[in-house]
């Protein structure tokens, strides 16, 4: 596994973990954009976190890499946001902090041929994790900053 991926998403985990340490129920609910509230936005982050961890589960047990196309991933996103919405505020952040440990602690640990089957496919945010993260957080940091 190339050090500097695990760095980078080591280093947008903490991030996360910063971010989220400091964020009240009130933030939490602070809207993002006109649909999405900063628990949403971590809801979201924990979700493609945890279906990247099951996509590489599945890799491992002798299935295929799966890339998703990106129509699909705005419906996935638009049908669960009413979801994500509905979480409290701290459950979404539990779950983003353990969806990225996860997700982070399976790429660390992956054989060259899933990395070189990933970059194939094109599909290497599935092993760099921390640029969806980095996304968001600022988002979360430009919201909370207005």
């Amino acid at each position: 596994m190339d050090q500097q991926i695990v760095d980078n998403n080591a280093a947008s985990r903490r991030r996360l973990q910063d971010l989220v340490s400091r964020l009240d129920d009130a933030s939490l609910q602070q809207m993002v954009d006109a649909d999405w509230t900063v628990a949403s936005v971590l809801a979201h982050l924990a979700f493609w976190d945890q279906s990247t961890y099951v996509r590489w589960e599945n890799y491992a047990r002798g299935g295929e890499l799966i890339g998703i196309d990106d129509a699909v991933i705005d419906i996935v996103n638009a049908a669960s946001l009413p979801v994500w919405l509905a979480l409290p505020g701290r459950t979404a952040v539990d779950l983003a902090l353990q969806a990225a440990e996860t997700v982070d602690a399976i790429i660390e640990t992956l054989p060259a041929d899933a990395v070189d089957q990933a970059t194939a496919q094109d599909l290497r945010f599935m092993l760099e994790r921390s640029g969806h993260r980095t996304e968001h957080l600022d988002q979360i940091e430009a919201t909370l900053d207005r």
